[in-house]
């Protein structure tokens, strides 16, 4: 019995030499890899601090009118659905929180040293150093929102930043409906732009009517305190 308790400990004596420097190696390997994405991300921040006056605020041009979303087939989002749609919206801000985001703009000077500091954030977070992005992206049919996005932790839409095709302002959905209140103008060659804005402000619960007079191709959006309500009013 005696013989068989010796035998016992030296087997658990030689497994735990066998396995100790293997602990340690990976252990090492660990720390060398963490030392390695710290120098990575800090060389990838001085080159941003460089370029960007040590403001470490980067603009980027994101063009996603060849990106394909299923619930969209065969036609592809706008502007207009990301404002409506809380799934697409979703998307695309957890597009903006992965490094792919920076390899969809690819000619940008910051391109590199962005996607370093997107691909280690725990090395980025512990240098307590905050990198700002705003995202322009761009749909398919020239519309267009922002994403401000802070890189590692949270992203999320500029209010007030969405476009149609146009150019003309795209009103975020709001319960207060005296955030609708304008006017737009479509010249001549903008009447799907124009189409496509009424749809969005229909809704949006806003009523659309005849009777406008503030000129050809002018619509006219108004709101009225007592009922609280919009109107916009085709043009004549």
């Amino acid at each position: 019995m005696r013989r068989r308790i010796i035998v016992a400990s030296a087997a658990v004596a030689l497994l735990a030499a066998v396995c100790a420097p293997a602990n340690g190696r990976q252990f090492d390997a660990a720390k060398d890899a963490a030392v390695s994405d710290r120098l990575r991300v800090a060389a990838a921040l001085d080159e941003i601090r460089l370029a960007t006056r040590r403001t470490f605020k980067v603009g980027i041009h994101v063009d996603i009118g060849e990106m394909s979303f299923p619930t969209y087939l065969p036609e592809r989002p706008t502007a207009r659905d990301f404002l409506l749609d809380v799934n697409l919206r979703a998307a695309l801000i957890d597009l903006a929180r992965t490094p792919r985001i920076f390899d969809l703009d690819a000619s940008h000077t910051l391109q590199s040293p962005l996607s370093t500091i997107a691909s280690h954030t725990d090395a980025l977070l512990a240098t307590s150093q905050e990198v700002v992005v705003v995202v322009h992206i761009v749909f398919h049919d020239g519309s267009k929102i922002r994403i401000r996005l802070s890189v590692g932790r949270e992203a999320a839409y500029v209010p007030g930043s969405a476009r149609d095709g146009s150019g003309h302002v795209l009103p975020d959905p709001n319960f207060d409906t005296s955030a609708y209140s304008g006017r737009w103008y479509y010249p001549p060659g903008q009447a799907a732009d124009m189409t496509a804005f009424l749809e969005y402000m229909r809704s949006l619960g806003v009523t659309i009517a005849t009777g406008g007079n503030a000129g050809n191709g002018v619509i006219v959006c108004t709101w009225n305190p007592t009922t609280n309500t919009t109107t916009c009013y085709l043009p004549r």
